[in-house]
Protein backbone atom coordinates (compact mmCIF):
# COMPACT_ATOMS: atom_id res chain seq x y z
CA UNK A 1 0.00 0.00 0.00
CA UNK A 2 1.64 3.51 -0.67
CA UNK A 3 1.53 6.21 2.15
CA UNK A 4 0.08 8.46 -0.17
CA UNK A 5 -3.54 6.41 -0.40
CA UNK A 6 -2.94 6.90 3.91
CA UNK A 7 -2.29 10.05 4.02
CA UNK A 8 -6.02 11.70 2.77
CA UNK A 9 -7.37 9.81 5.34
CA UNK A 10 -5.68 10.70 7.91
CA UNK A 11 -5.77 14.41 7.03
CA UNK A 12 -9.29 14.60 6.06
CA UNK A 13 -10.23 12.28 9.32
CA UNK A 14 -8.88 15.30 11.48
CA UNK A 15 -10.00 18.04 9.39
CA UNK A 16 -13.74 16.66 9.77
CA UNK A 17 -13.35 16.01 13.41
CA UNK A 18 -12.16 18.92 14.08
CA UNK A 19 -14.90 20.91 12.29
CA UNK A 20 -17.47 18.32 14.15
CA UNK A 21 -16.34 18.91 18.03
CA UNK A 22 -14.62 22.37 17.75
CA UNK A 23 -11.66 21.47 19.41
CA UNK A 24 -8.33 20.23 18.46
CA UNK A 25 -7.36 16.58 17.03
CA UNK A 26 -3.99 15.30 17.89
CA UNK A 27 -2.95 12.17 16.04
CA UNK A 28 -0.75 9.61 17.06
CA UNK A 29 1.82 6.74 15.50
CA UNK A 30 1.02 4.98 12.62
CA UNK A 31 1.23 1.26 13.14
CA UNK A 32 -0.16 -1.70 11.75
CA UNK A 33 -2.43 -3.97 13.38
CA UNK A 34 -4.69 -6.80 12.03
CA UNK A 35 -8.02 -6.80 12.00
CA UNK A 36 -8.85 -9.06 14.85
CA UNK A 37 -7.01 -6.80 17.19
CA UNK A 38 -8.76 -3.60 16.55
CA UNK A 39 -9.40 -2.17 19.48
CA UNK A 40 -12.95 -0.77 20.41
CA UNK A 41 -16.50 -1.35 20.30
CA UNK A 42 -18.07 0.19 17.40
CA UNK A 43 -16.31 0.24 13.53
CA UNK A 44 -17.43 1.70 10.59
CA UNK A 45 -16.60 -0.27 7.79
CA UNK A 46 -16.22 1.87 4.26
CA UNK A 47 -15.27 -0.37 1.11
CA UNK A 48 -13.37 1.38 -1.55
CA UNK A 49 -12.81 0.71 -5.08
CA UNK A 50 -10.87 1.91 -8.03
CA UNK A 51 -7.11 2.08 -8.49
CA UNK A 52 -6.61 0.31 -5.00
CA UNK A 53 -9.89 -1.93 -3.45
CA UNK A 54 -10.13 -2.60 0.19
CA UNK A 55 -11.39 -0.84 2.94
CA UNK A 56 -11.37 2.15 5.58
CA UNK A 57 -12.47 1.46 8.95
CA UNK A 58 -12.97 4.00 11.65
CA UNK A 59 -13.12 3.01 15.05
CA UNK A 60 -13.89 3.63 18.68
CA UNK A 61 -15.05 3.02 21.72
CA UNK A 62 -19.16 2.77 22.89
CA UNK A 63 -18.62 5.65 24.48
CA UNK A 64 -16.60 7.89 22.25
CA UNK A 65 -19.58 6.72 19.44
CA UNK A 66 -22.67 8.49 21.91
CA UNK A 67 -20.48 11.65 22.43
CA UNK A 68 -19.54 11.69 18.90
CA UNK A 69 -23.52 10.89 17.81
CA UNK A 70 -24.12 13.71 20.59
CA UNK A 71 -22.36 16.33 19.09
CA UNK A 72 -23.41 15.69 15.62
CA UNK A 73 -27.22 15.55 16.22
CA UNK A 74 -27.60 17.59 19.22
CA UNK A 75 -29.21 15.19 21.59
CA UNK A 76 -28.69 12.04 23.76
CA UNK A 77 -27.43 8.76 21.97
CA UNK A 78 -26.46 5.55 23.09
CA UNK A 79 -26.71 1.49 22.49
CA UNK A 80 -26.99 1.91 18.86
CA UNK A 81 -30.04 3.65 18.44
CA UNK A 82 -30.97 5.06 14.42
CA UNK A 83 -29.63 8.41 15.39
CA UNK A 84 -26.24 6.49 16.53
CA UNK A 85 -26.03 4.40 13.45
CA UNK A 86 -27.34 7.49 10.85
CA UNK A 87 -24.63 9.74 12.67
CA UNK A 88 -21.62 7.44 12.77
CA UNK A 89 -22.26 6.85 8.74
CA UNK A 90 -22.51 10.42 8.06
CA UNK A 91 -19.62 10.93 9.64
CA UNK A 92 -17.88 8.32 8.05
CA UNK A 93 -19.27 9.15 4.53
CA UNK A 94 -17.88 13.25 5.27
CA UNK A 95 -14.09 11.61 5.71
CA UNK A 96 -14.30 8.84 2.78
CA UNK A 97 -16.07 11.42 0.25
CA UNK A 98 -13.38 14.37 0.72
CA UNK A 99 -10.64 11.61 1.27
CA UNK A 100 -10.95 9.95 -2.12
CA UNK A 101 -12.14 13.38 -3.65
CA UNK A 102 -8.18 14.17 -2.71
CA UNK A 103 -7.07 11.56 -3.87
CA UNK A 104 -9.25 11.68 -7.42
CA UNK A 105 -8.02 15.18 -7.72
CA UNK A 106 -4.44 14.18 -7.37
CA UNK A 107 -5.32 11.41 -10.41
CA UNK A 108 -6.15 8.57 -8.92
CA UNK A 109 -9.68 6.64 -9.38
CA UNK A 110 -11.43 5.62 -6.30
CA UNK A 111 -14.57 5.02 -5.48
CA UNK A 112 -16.67 4.24 -2.40
CA UNK A 113 -19.73 2.68 -1.41
CA UNK A 114 -22.22 2.40 1.91
CA UNK A 115 -20.75 2.43 4.78
CA UNK A 116 -21.47 -0.12 7.71
CA UNK A 117 -21.57 0.26 11.22
CA UNK A 118 -20.98 -3.33 12.88
CA UNK A 119 -19.66 -4.17 16.22
CA UNK A 120 -17.02 -6.12 17.42
CA UNK A 121 -18.23 -9.62 16.64
CA UNK A 122 -18.47 -8.84 12.90
CA UNK A 123 -15.47 -7.07 12.10
CA UNK A 124 -12.64 -10.37 12.74
CA UNK A 125 -15.12 -11.91 10.53
CA UNK A 126 -14.87 -9.27 7.43
CA UNK A 127 -11.61 -8.43 8.41
CA UNK A 128 -9.63 -11.55 9.11
CA UNK A 129 -5.95 -12.06 8.01
CA UNK A 130 -5.55 -8.51 6.97
CA UNK A 131 -3.47 -6.04 8.27
CA UNK A 132 -4.36 -2.53 8.48
CA UNK A 133 -2.54 1.25 8.79
CA UNK A 134 -3.90 2.11 12.21
CA UNK A 135 -3.42 5.84 13.05
CA UNK A 136 -5.31 6.66 16.61
CA UNK A 137 -6.59 10.20 17.15
CA UNK A 138 -6.68 12.25 20.24
CA UNK A 139 -10.05 14.17 20.61
CA UNK A 140 -11.94 15.29 23.10
CA UNK A 141 -14.48 12.85 22.77
CA UNK A 142 -11.82 10.18 23.31
CA UNK A 143 -9.55 8.13 20.99
CA UNK A 144 -10.46 7.51 16.90
CA UNK A 145 -8.75 5.21 15.12
CA UNK A 146 -8.78 5.64 11.43
CA UNK A 147 -7.49 2.01 9.93
CA UNK A 148 -6.67 1.88 6.00
CA UNK A 149 -6.40 -1.31 4.49
CA UNK A 150 -5.89 -0.57 0.55
CA UNK A 151 -4.11 -3.66 -2.02
CA UNK A 152 -3.22 -2.27 -5.33
CA UNK A 153 -4.90 -3.67 -8.53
Amino acid sequence: MRYEYIEPFVATTKRVLTSIIRDEVSSGDIGLVGGQDLSGDVFILIPVRGDSEGCIIVNMTADTARKVCAVMSGTDCGGGSAVELDALAELSNMIVGSATSSLNDLGYDFSVHPPSVIGRADVAAKTGGVELFRVPLGTKLGEISVNVALRMN
